[in-house]
């Protein structure tokens, strides 16, 4: 789309300013799924030459991953103008609470691989560990195929797909969970489970850019081990559950509220000059 639009865009509105809204850091995403694969490491420099070449030629990149915004200027030299772009979400008013609320959840698209491939290393690494305590997962998302489905129920998780209303995933469940072991930029099911309250534990993909404190707002795992100790300890401590709750609500409420974003939003139109304070 940018190798469209720009070159038209500069030859028939010169004096325009042009802001990309990078969603993620493609690269990056395509770089953490290669491993070792030679073909899959080839695309991903095909991706970042392409991807950087047309950050060079706007005039304001926007990034909700902060990680990611130190990972574009490291390789364009500071020659690209990087800013926060905003998240923003209602703060519902109702929250679980955790005597009505039971077993672990995880949200994602099938078709975006690293959710397949987190819910996967999940099923066989940590499941078994935390079974015997009686936790149950269930899994939603659309584009759940029938051998994912399967292979999840084999393994005595609950495979539901797609939900429709997802306040029923968050308010009914007590535990969510995102797993990622790849993947870019923000996770908008993680926001969205913060500001309901639904204590999250996540991996540091899962929880980068966000900004989250371990132990006060989330709960961040990387072993098996630490996953399945963060799960059991974190479903039987009510007092601890609670104060996880709370803290992510007002964390939420705080970084990605309507005036946060307007805040963020009035700083890019600042950075190149489309909006000034007057006195």
């Amino acid at each position: 789309m940018a190798q469209e639009s720009i070159p038209a865009l500069r030859q028939y509105a010169p004096d325009c300013k042009i802001i990309l809204n990078n969603a993620d850091l493609h690269f990056l995403r395509e770089l953490r799924g290669a491993g070792r694969d030679p073909e899959k490491l080839e695309k991903a420099e095909e991706v970042r030459e392409l991807e950087l070449e047309m950050m060079t030629q706007v005039d304001v990149v926007l990034s909700y991953n902060e990680t990611e915004h130190a990972v574009i200027q490291s390789h364009t030299d500071n020659e690209v103008k990087v800013r926060k772009c905003p998240w923003v979400v209602d703060i519902p008013s109702t929250f679980p609470k955790f005597e009505q609320t039971k077993g672990l959840a995880f949200l994602g698209g099938f078709q975006h691989p690293p959710n397949r491939e987190g819910i996967e290393w999940f099923a066989s690494e940590v499941m078994p560990s935390i079974r015997e305590h009686g936790i149950e997962l269930s899994v939603y998302g659309a584009g759940m195929d029938d051998d994912l489905k399967a292979s999840l129920k084999q393994q005595g998780i609950n495979a539901v797909g797609y939900i429709e209303h997802l306040e029923d995933l968050y308010l009914n469940h007590r535990i969510f969970i995102a797993p990622l072991l790849s993947g870019a930029g923000i996770k908008g099911k993680v926001i969205n489970a913060l500001a309901y309250g639904i204590p999250t534990i996540l991996s540091p993909i899962a929880a980068e850019g966000i900004g989250l404190r371990h132990g006060h707002d989330c709960l961040i795992a990387k072993s098996p081990h630490e996953w399945a100790e963060a799960i059991t300890n974190l479903n039987i401590n009510e007092r601890y559950w609670n104060s996880i709750s709370k803290a992510s609500r007002e964390y939420a409420q705080q970084q990605f509220s309507f005036a946060e974003g307007r805040r963020l939003m009035r700083e890019t139109f600042e950075t190149i000059d489309l909006f000034n304070i007057q006195n």
